[in-house]
């Protein structure tokens, strides 16, 4: 027999929803305080269902998005409705002002007025902003790794395995203390 699924916040049976039409995703409800469950995958096919082609990304609608979805209220860290380990909480996308609830395996909790929140946002462009901040994070991750690259070359330390396995049982040439040394270097040319 399956397990009904509570909500986490005020331990109801949550209520199977259809959303989208003919149903596509079912996410759980719990009627008492509005939350959302979404299964893995399921909110970004709702979002994604709801976002405008034609869309441009408005800073000034979505500093409103995120000042009006911005409180500062208690923070509670909730069991995931299915497997009941504690969730992690993080924002949703960049500068929605929504902090989710998110259990890395099963899914996502929204509470009650989130969901609306992130329609807002996707409308405002918020996530083609997220897109480009992710894109830019991955370059100055990728800028970053090169210089360190070229920092420990230029200082005639090897880099990957291929230096331990020309002398099985000797370990690369720096090891980790040449790693620690680039990243002090790292942070000092920044």
């Amino acid at each position: 027999m399956k397990t009904k699924r509570q909500c986490p916040r005020c331990r109801q049976i949550l209520q199977p929803t259809s959303l989208l039409e003919g149903g596509r995703v079912q996410v759980d409800t719990c009627t008492q305080c509005r939350g959302l469950w979404f299964d893995a995958g399921e909110l970004q096919t709702i979002l994604k269902a709801t976002t405008d082609e034609l869309a441009r990304v408005d800073q000034q609608l979505i500093g409103a998005i995120t000042d009006r979805s911005a409180s500062p209220g208690e923070v509670h860290y909730g069991p995931c409705p299915v497997c009941c380990a504690v969730m992690d909480r993080c924002a949703h996308g960049h500068r929605s002002g929504v902090v989710a609830d998110r259990c890395r395996t099963h899914g996502v909790w929204l509470d009650g007025g989130e969901l609306e929140a992130l329609f807002d946002w996707v409308a405002a462009g918020g996530h083609l902003l997220d897109e480009q901040m992710s894109v830019e994070r991955r370059r100055k991750e990728e800028r970053r790794e090169q210089a360190r690259a070229e920092r420990l070359a230029a200082a005639g330390v090897a880099t990957g395995d291929a230096a331990g396995a020309e002398h099985p049982g000797h370990h690369r040439s720096g090891g980790w203390l040449a790693d620690a040394l680039a990243d002090v270097l790292e942070r000092v040319a920044s």
